[in-house]
């Protein structure tokens, strides 16, 4: 007999909640949609949920099937926060390696592991952070923490190609205004 409290205690109610290690049972879930009539919708909407539920608590989609209407409905509600991104946290124990930090290897790494990202996050977690987290720290990431640890590691990447951009500006403007001085010097010497 499957203990519906068992079942209740394996879900995440939230981004916060969602283990990494959870999350990453479910990147390869099927989720269809975009059904022509509603009946369609609602029982592909009923087979998304069973799905994402076994994967979380691994009791087997038939094993759930025989579960009543109103508990999967209870555990379809639970897990709605999933319709939408996470929200980024406060604080984040990812901290990122600068640019300057980031070695060759972790490069090629990086060149690698960006071909199938969602799979690699826990590689690219552990590569790119400046703390060396076990790969149980990395598993028991909320999601949301990972969300917003890349957040913050977008952002800090835009500021720093914004700065090489202004810098590389200002090079060439300098560059510019020389060529022209020498061009005119250079031409005062031939007459």
């Amino acid at each position: 007999m499957i203990d519906k409290k068992e079942i209740l205690k394996k879900l995440p109610s939230s981004w916060d909640t969602f283990k990494l290690k959870d999350y990453m049972k479910c990147v390869d879930i099927e989720i269809s949609e975009g059904h022509e009539n509603e009946i369609d919708e609602l029982l592909s909407g009923l087979d998304n949920t069973l799905s994402v539920i076994s994967k979380l608590t691994d009791v087997s989609i038939k094993e759930l099937e025989l579960l009543d209407f109103n508990f999967i409905h209870q555990c379809g509600t639970m897990l709605s926060f999933m319709t939408e991104l996470p929200k980024s946290v406060k604080s984040c124990s990812i901290k990122w390696k600068s640019v300057e930090e980031v070695s060759y290897n972790d490069f090629v790494s990086f060149l690698t592991l960006s071909k199938d990202a969602v799979h690699s996050l826990p590689e690219i977690i552990k590569t790119f952070s400046k703390d060396k987290f076990s790969d149980d720290e990395i598993n028991e990431m909320s999601v949301a923490e990972v969300y917003t640890g890349f957040f913050m590691l977008r952002m800090y990447h835009r500021k720093f190609l914004n700065r090489l951009i202004r810098k590389e500006a200002m090079h060439l403007i300098k560059m510019n205004l020389k060529i022209p001085i020498k061009l005119k010097f250079k031409n005062r010497k031939k007459k």
